[in-house]
């Protein structure tokens, strides 16, 4: 998880130790995306946008 806050996330949430919500500004998105990635095993990554206060 930690790869993903360096590469520039804003917050890590999970409830599954599978499963990981990245919380990052949508410019930084690309850099943490292909950083995690490089790690094994990504399944996937999506953009979903999300204004206060309905925001996690």
């Amino acid at each position: 998880m930690t790869v993903a806050l360096d590469a520039g996330a804003e917050d890590i949430k999970t409830d599954d130790p599978e499963v990981f919500q990245v919380l990052t500004a949508p410019a930084d998105f690309d850099k943490v995306k292909e950083r995690w990635r490089r790690r094994p095993s990504p399944a996937s990554a999506e953009v979903t946008f999300c204004r206060p206060p309905r925001c996690p």
